[in-house]
């Protein structure tokens, strides 16, 4: 156990996050993909909420990981520590993706199909 949490923590630590990608490109996609002002300001700001979210979650992982790594220099990571380690690596990823769906069910909500399809469509062509 001791070697998956390292192995999420350095493999899964550093660059940048997945999602981060997909939320600039639609970022960028946007002025062209939305014609109506209002609605172009409501999606820019939902998706805006996106890339902050994620900077947050990003920033608590490697937060976690710092906490982590320490501990592991000091020896005294008793399965209490990974345990609890492994809770709050769960946690952060529970509440980042529950807080991500909200939001991009507003997003979907303030866009049409085709608009979407637009603002996605780097991302969509890369899978």
């Amino acid at each position: 156990m001791l070697i998956a949490i390292y192995t999420i923590f350095f493999l899964g630590g550093g660059g940048t996050f997945g999602p981060m990608n997909f939320i600039d490109e639609a970022l960028g996609n946007t002025k062209a993909a939305i014609v109506d002002d209002d609605r172009r300001k409501d999606a820019t700001a939902s998706l805006k909420t996106m890339k902050a979210r994620t900077k947050q979650h990003t920033k608590a992982i490697k937060g976690l990981s710092k906490e982590f790594d320490s501990s592991m220099g000091e020896h005294e990571f008793a399965d209490e520590g990974i345990d609890a380690t492994w809770d709050k690596f769960f946690d952060l990823n529970s509440e980042y993706t529950r807080d991500i769906v909200e939001i991009r069910f507003e997003l979907r909500d303030q866009v049409t199909r085709e608009e979407w399809e637009l603002m996605f469509a780097a991302s969509e062509s890369s899978n």
